[in-house]
């Protein structure tokens, strides 16, 4: 019989030897036995023999009391004492137990052009999601319905790896016309301009340096005369000229800058999932002059893995507000630059030869007009079809 308690004891004897050897004859298993003096002795006995070994003890007029107890009874007895510390072994152990069997993380692998939140968002419809079983993860019937939902998969493999599921996926290719003969384009003129440069690789050229051309105009064409047939290709040119670009741009001439700070307020929610719990009892639709600042906080694990389960903190903060009028064109010496800039974004290999720009104060707002001369590519390619192309 296993013992789940034993006693460490004192024992008190006239002639402790005479004791002992009344103790062995009887088989009571008496272990670790230290002698503290003549009279007396400690002893490690278990559970099941210290009411045996008490009798015989008095019997002889000896005496015997216990010091201390241990054991899985008594370190049973200690958890129970601590219902905190019970709670949190039975939780460990539930977990331990049930989360290998659930997907928490969903990660998408060998997707290019299709947006990865696309693919988790098509997988949750199809079972995939939070907290689903990993017995169905892997059916055929799962990914079946993820590839019904995104056409543009031509494959879609699911492993899981602990409690992380990996959505593998193979995009369908472009479809790409083979036949390359049925389908030509020319080159013509995406602005005004004074061609400076001009080369050509493919296509008939109806355009010279120096020459005007106006926006449209065809320089480049596709066809080709070649005496006794006509020749249809894809037309190739790098087309640089002169232009003249004209922008005009409008900002406010009045700033409204914050004084001092009026009025504060906190509010906290959780998230679960797509479930917002709100922990604060005001919903009140804030003022047009109240600044709104929103911090979410996910809940992450060591190794980067995110849960879906966040703190949400807004802070609204209301200031006392004051107009500033600027009457100054000098203030505004910004907006030249990013009319420029603008300006360089929108051509194609090109840069300002020249600039002239005004600045402007009428009715609250600040006017710029400019005028720039610029060199830059202007071919643009026409694609023109015939017959129809096939993939």
């Amino acid at each position: 019989m296993i013992a789940w308690q034993h006693f460490t004891v004192e024992i008190t004897s006239a002639s402790v030897s005479d004791l002992l050897r009344g103790i062995y004859r009887r088989e009571y298993n008496l272990q670790n036995i230290q002698y503290l003096d003549e009279l007396r002795i400690y002893a490690e006995v278990s559970s099941i023999d210290y009411l045996k070994l008490e009798k015989f003890v008095k019997n002889r007029g000896d005496s015997v009391k216990i010091i201390s107890s241990h054991g899985a009874y008594v370190a049973i007895q200690n958890l129970l004492r601590r219902p905190v510390l019970l709670a949190c072994c039975i939780l460990w152990i539930f977990l331990v137990i049930y989360l290998p069997t659930r997907v928490l993380f969903v990660y998408v692998d060998g997707n290019n052009n299709v947006n990865s939140a696309r693919i988790i968002e098509a997988a949750e419809k199809s079972g995939i999601c939070f907290g689903a079983s990993r017995r169905y993860v892997r059916s055929e019937k799962v990914k079946n319905k993820l590839l019904s939902e995104i056409s543009s998969l031509q494959w879609a493999g699911i492993n899981t790896y602990g409690c992380v599921a990996v959505i593998s996926v193979k995009e369908r290719e472009l479809s790409k016309c083979e036949n390359k003969e049925h389908s030509f384009n020319n080159v013509v003129a995406s602005h005004d301009g004074i061609i400076t440069h001009a080369t050509v690789t493919r296509g008939n050229v109806l355009c010279k340096i120096g020459q005007a051309v106006r926006q449209g105009q065809l320089l480049v064409s596709g066809f080709t005369d070649c005496g006794l047939s006509v020749r249809a290709e894809s037309a190739e040119a790098e087309i640089t000229a002169l232009t003249k670009r004209h922008i005009s741009a409008v900002a406010l001439a009045s700033n409204t800058n914050r004084v001092s700070l009026t009025k504060s307020e906190t509010k906290y929610s959780i998230q679960i999932g797509k479930s917002i719990v709100k922990l604060s009892n005001n919903s009140s639709i804030t003022d047009n002059d109240c600044v709104k600042i929103y911090i979410q906080q996910f809940l992450t694990l060591p190794g980067g893995f995110e849960l879906p389960v966040s703190l949400i903190t807004e802070r609204t903060c209301k200031y006392h507000e004051q107009q500033v009028s600027i009457s100054d064109t000098d203030n505004f010496a910004w907006m030249k630059d990013a009319a420029k800039a603008y300006l360089s974004e929108n051509m194609i290999a090109g840069r300002i030869l020249h600039s002239k720009a005004e600045l402007e104060l009428r009715d609250g707002l600040c006017l710029i007009n400019g005028t720039y001369a610029c060199s830059e590519i202007i071919g643009q390619v026409q694609v023109k079809e015939i017959g129809e192309c096939n993939g």
